[in-house]
């Protein structure tokens, strides 16, 4: 419905028009004046995040899952948003079910937490000769009055960006659900709080489940794409989340994580510089120009495809050795892609094989004084 655009659903059968409606009414940003979003985002052109522990990726298990979730989780939504934002019992859950007045919104205080909004003003009807039509008018205000809050109502499948103050719903960009910010959301507890979604229900502990992410990434006038990951949570890494860990422990996956990504951070930086230095020649390359930027992308993308495999490997395979093969993957992978750019890709002078050196001499120099465990006492690349 976003991606093909409206118009392309004309003649839809009647569970269409449920699910286009259903879409636009609870997961809309703004889109010009009359037409405001929902409240469950930061903002107009932010995105209602999904990050959501499943069993398995059936629908039936899935929903029965999310009810025993909601009903358990109820206290901690009052606990995480102020209590007396909404009514504890009695509130109202479904808002078209209210009339909506051009000079009233409605309150937080009247809803139930777990209330289904609408954001825009429609009317499905079904024509004389037996099409269904929807009517739709401006509004000249936002349905719920929760602008303050940008987002944080205490919807639990969203996360929480703690790096502003007040917290707000977590945002993503154009790149997606990328390791970095997977790793944000999973491990760093003082810049981001995990949904309560994400939280084991009685008897889920030492399960295998499912991490879904979901979000459709909006801009200014346009949509940067529906983005959506999953990520398996072998039962050893469950229990992993549930334990105590202290900041110091080096054999927690919190720290873990924040090494791999300080690894993988460097090596990229030495491939970058490395690549460079090979297509501008030795002689003074501006690292300023994003001359590697193929090559980079190339090494981000196996990066992110590989990082959650070697991490989820730790406690069963151990610390230390986790640990290694991410540096021997991360060295591997960027010596894989500078021999195709020395092969592939031509430097712009004729003195090839001095470039083509100077290269070598940043990449190997660069990944021994990052990576030192990854490379053997005797290595044939020296």
């Amino acid at each position: 419905n976003h991606d093909r655009k409206q118009a392309q659903a004309v003649g839809g059968d009647p569970h269409l028009w449920l699910y286009a409606v259903l879409n636009l009414q609870t997961q809309q940003g703004y889109s010009g004046r009359g037409q405001p979003g929902v409240a469950r985002m930061n903002g107009g052109f932010a995105s209602r995040v999904l990050v959501d522990r499943r069993p398995n990726d059936r629908w039936g298990a899935r929903v029965e899952r999310a009810i025993r979730m909601l009903l358990a989780r109820r206290d901690d939504v009052f606990r995480r948003v102020d209590q007396a934002v909404y009514q504890t019992e009695g509130g109202l859950a479904l808002t078209w079910l209210r009339d909506w007045d051009d000079d009233r919104m409605l309150s937080l205080s009247e809803l139930d937490p777990y209330f289904i909004e609408v954001c825009r003003r429609v009317r499905l009807v079904r024509t004389d000769e037996g099409a269904v039509e929807a009517w739709v008018r401006p509004a000249l205000m936002a349905r719920t009055d929760a602008k303050a809050f940008l987002g944080n109502l205490g919807d639990p499948w969203i996360p929480l960006d703690l790096r502003k103050s007040p917290p707000t719903a977590l945002t993503v960009g154009a790149g997606g659900f990328d390791y970095r910010l997977l790793q944000r959301i999973l491990f760093r507890s003082g810049e981001s709080r995990k949904p309560l979604a994400f939280k084991p229900l009685p008897g889920e502990s030492g399960r295998n489940a499912e991490l879904h992410l979901a979000a459709l990434v909006r801009g200014q006038g346009k949509t940067e794409g529906f983005h959506e990951r999953v990520i398996p949570l072998p039962a050893a890494v469950a229990l992993e989340f549930e334990r105590d860990a202290d900041e110091d422990d080096e054999t927690s996956l919190e720290q873990l994580s924040e090494r791999m990504v300080a690894h993988a951070g460097s090596v990229r930086k030495v491939l970058r510089q490395a690549v460079t230095v090979y297509l501008q020649g030795p002689d003074n390359p501006s690292f300023k120009k994003p001359d590697a930027a193929s090559v980079v992308l190339r090494f981000d993308r196996r990066t992110d495809e590989e990082f959650f495999k070697h991490l989820f490997t730790a406690p069963e395979a151990g610390y230390s050795r986790a640990e290694l093969e991410w540096q021997r993957f991360l060295k591997n992978t960027a010596v894989a892609l500078a021999r195709h750019a020395w092969n592939r890709l031509s430097p712009p002078s004729a003195r090839r094989e001095k470039a083509q050196y100077a290269s070598e001499v940043v990449l190997f120099g660069g990944l021994r004084k990052q990576l030192p465990d990854a490379f053997p006492k005797t290595d044939p690349a020296k």
